[in-house]
């Protein structure tokens, strides 16, 4: 009888050893996540778009802008708004993120990968249903799910 009860307070101390461990480390992300997020406020410039390999025409890229406030973000290409969210992972490697959003009524999801170098923004990312690019390539996108590269300078506040 002590020895069943010894094992239920030892179970129960690394339960509730465990648990903390979890919270802590759940706040630890929380915070990681914060952090890198500041990263990305700001206005971004696209400097270059790819797509299965193919380079956007200039004209589309000096077109787009891309405002991240928070986890939300305005994609903005001409006269085209897009207004969405992401969720970060910097835990990964490389680091990974999901954005969704909705354009004319449709919703639109991504998975990717992302890097910065400086005030330089590197994104890879393909539909949702795609598997999440795993480098920084646009090799193996396919119609149903194209992988793109776009890269994005800050823009310098005035």
């Amino acid at each position: 009888m002590r020895t069943h009860r010894l094992i239920v307070v030892v179970i129960g101390s690394w339960i509730a050893m465990a648990s903390s461990l979890a919270a802590a480390d759940d706040t630890e992300k929380q915070e990681a996540v914060k952090k890198e997020l500041k990263k990305f406020e700001g206005i971004w410039v696209m400097v270059s778009d790819e797509r299965n390999g193919v380079e956007a025409p200039k004209e589309f890229v000096n077109k787009v802008r891309m405002t991240i406030k928070g986890d939300k973000f305005t994609f903005k290409q001409g006269d085209s708004t897009i207004e969405g969210t992401i969720v970060l992972d910097p835990s990964k490697k490389p680091r990974a993120y999901d954005a969704s959003a909705t354009e004319n009524g449709t919703k639109i999801s991504t998975v990717g990968i992302y890097e910065f170098d400086g005030d330089t923004l590197k994104v890879c990312y393909t539909p949702e249903g795609g598997e999440r690019p795993k480098e920084f390539s646009t090799k193996g996108g396919t119609d149903d799910h194209p992988i793109m590269l776009g890269v994005y300078k800050r823009e310098k506040t005035k």
